[in-house]
């Protein structure tokens, strides 16, 4: 797992797009709530997910 860093050479901003699907890339930093994650789509797009479950079951928002 990597730190989710911002910046102009952090982890956000170096972070490549997949070649297909998307990629999640989960933060480590001791504060983060567990399951917090930055999400890559092909196109580029980055977006702020928290995966986590109830019952059983698995949700990101």
């Amino acid at each position: 797992m990597t730190k989710l860093t911002d910046g102009r050479r952090g982890t956000i901003a170096r972070a490549e797009p997949p070649a297909k699907g998307v990629r999640f890339i989960y933060g480590e930093h001791r504060d983060a709530p567990r399951g917090f994650a930055l999400r890559i789509a092909v196109a580029g797009g980055k977006a702020f997910v928290m995966r986590y479950r109830i019952d059983g079951r698995e949700w990101r928002t």
